[in-house]
């Protein structure tokens, strides 16, 4: 009996390591998932975009600005001259925190009966980003409020023990109580997106190959093209009905705003579609039944999501791992669905990661086109 099992065990590990496209998705790709994930966030987020409006102009309000820009966390790259400024650079990406020393700042620190405030902005739409700046703020005033409240103590006495002489007065844009869902909503209907395109576009063709229709497809009138087309257009419709409801899902019943142009993002996920129905197209073509191109779309799948920003901000990858998100189509939509959703977003703001969907999309249309051809000669 044992003898008999043993054979069949044998044969089933033979085949199972025939199978290299199997081989690859069991081992690799969750490895190479744990390593990418493990590497970013095992890091800090560091050098966020940083603006300060000095409207004290004093030795204190400096001496807190060099604080402030000694921070890994925060990086100041903008030196405003008013409020109004940190808007539009908020509202482009630009800056991340926005840090205002109102006049008269110095000269509350001085006196023993004022107390004086700082604002701090955050983007909200970044709820990783926001904490650790807030985190980081909070932590400079703490310890340069105590400072100063130790030499009052001494001035003073014992009676000024419990008095707050700097105030940090955090506001949020885009997501003023810090709500986790409107930074994981968008990236969820995004990833739907993503595996809905992705399956049903990749079955159609291995499918009729399975079944032996594909053949009789092929000598019919239809050109290869029309072919492509014709198996586009369903997995194209089927995406896009369920982002519709995804959609419908996240603003009726978790009440997440949608600041932008519906329009806009409507032709957004269209194309962000048509990105995606290429890979499916690549993935039909390399794929000789079903289940291997069910395993293709998972792995896909899995650096897709790992590579978004879905899991952890782009921001806080390493460096490589930036430039490769870069590659990925969802990394550009998920941050073009955000901007448009929390921040109300135009298409002029969001003309960078729209040209960067639009000419992945085109590079591998052309390429899985071309391989989608061979399979079929």
């Amino acid at each position: 009996m044992w003898r008999r099992i043993g054979s069949v065990v044998v044969k089933d590990f033979q085949q199972f390591l025939r199978d290299r496209l199997l081989l690859i998705f069991i081992f690799v790709g969750p490895a190479l998932q744990l390593v990418m994930i493990g590497q970013a966030t095992a890091s800090d987020i560091k050098h966020l975009p940083t603006a300060i409006v000095d409207r004290d102009r004093t030795s204190d309000s400096r001496a807190l600005m060099a604080t402030l820009d000694n921070l890994d966390e925060l990086d100041v790259t903008h030196y405003l001259d008013s409020a109004a400024e940190v808007g539009p650079l908020m509202d482009s990406g630009e800056i991340s925190v926005a840090l205002l020393i109102p006049p008269g700042f110095a000269a509350a620190l001085a006196s023993p009966q004022d107390r004086a405030t700082v604002q701090l902005s955050v983007d909200g739409s970044n709820i990783l980003g926001a904490y650790a700046a807030l985190g980081a703020a909070e932590g400079v005033i703490a310890t340069m409020g105590g400072e100063i409240a130790a030499e009052r103590r001494q001035s003073m006495g014992a009676d000024s023990s419990g008095i707050v002489v700097l105030d940090l007065r955090p506001t949020a844009r885009f997501n003023p109580e810090l709500t986790h869902s409107y930074y994981l909503l968008p990236s969820q209907i995004g990833v739907i997106v993503l595996i809905v395109t992705l399956l049903v576009s990749s079955v159609g063709i291995v499918r009729e190959r399975e079944t032996g229709t594909l053949e009789q497809l092929m000598v019919t009138p239809l050109r290869r093209a029309e072919l492509i087309v014709a198996k586009a257009t369903l997995p194209a419709l089927v995406a896009f009905v369920s982002f519709l409801a995804m959609l419908a899902i996240t603003v009726w019943v978790f009440g997440l705003p949608i600041r932008g142009s519906l329009a806009l993002m409507v032709v957004v996920t269209l194309l962000f579609i048509v990105a995606q129905l290429t890979w499916g197209l690549a993935i039909s073509g390399v794929s000789a039944t079903q289940q291997q191109a069910v395993l293709l779309v998972f792995m896909t799948a899995i650096l897709s999501v790992a590579f978004s920003g879905y899991l952890v901000a782009v921001e806080n990858m390493p460096m490589v791992m930036r430039w490769a998100s870069q590659l990925f189509p969802i990394s550009h939509y998920l941050r073009i669905l955000r901007a448009i959703m929390l921040k109300g977003a135009t298409l002029a703001q969001v003309r960078t990661q729209l040209s960067a969907l639009l000419v992945l999309g085109v590079v591998s249309l052309a390429i899985s086109v071309r391989s989608f051809r061979k399979r079929l000669e």
